[in-house]
């Protein structure tokens, strides 16, 4: 894999048919969730982390405040993911929503195909702050 180890943390999307980086920033997330009209929801990539990611959403729609965490990584060949908090009115229920996510439709949320195989997943800070996941890869 030809991608530098010490890559800048820029939001940068590479595809040349070999290499694979893709990057989804907070600034990125926050301009998507208002060119869609969506408000009262927040969703971030949280901390920095060498090996992962961590993504957090928050809503308090209709009086109902849901929040969850999710943490990705390099499950190569795939995107690995796993749950790890989600709160609804404030009482954790992340054990009831594992247990019936797992047994829906018999289909893994654990290991996620993404069209390239992964060798990297981590986060990082870039400039002013903006927090970003970055996945990188190889066809």
């Amino acid at each position: 894999m030809a991608l530098a180890s010490n890559a800048p943390c820029a939001a940068a999307q590479v595809d040349d048919g070999t290499t694979v980086r893709q990057t989804l920033s907070n600034s990125q997330i926050s301009k998507a969730l208002a060119d869609s009209g969506t408000t009262g929801v927040t969703i971030a990539v949280q901390g920095t982390s060498p090996t992962s990611a961590r993504i957090t959403y928050y809503s308090d729609l209709g009086g109902m405040p849901i929040s969850w965490t999710i943490d990705f990584y390099a499950a190569t060949p795939n995107l690995g993911a796993v749950i790890t908090q989600v709160t609804l009115r404030g009482i954790n229920v992340t054990t009831q929503v594992i247990k019936n996510l797992s047994s829906y439709r018999g289909q893994s949320i654990s290991s996620i195909p993404s069209g390239f195989t992964v060798d990297r997943v981590y986060s990082c800070a870039g400039t002013k702050g903006d927090n970003m996941m970055v996945v990188e890869g190889h066809r």
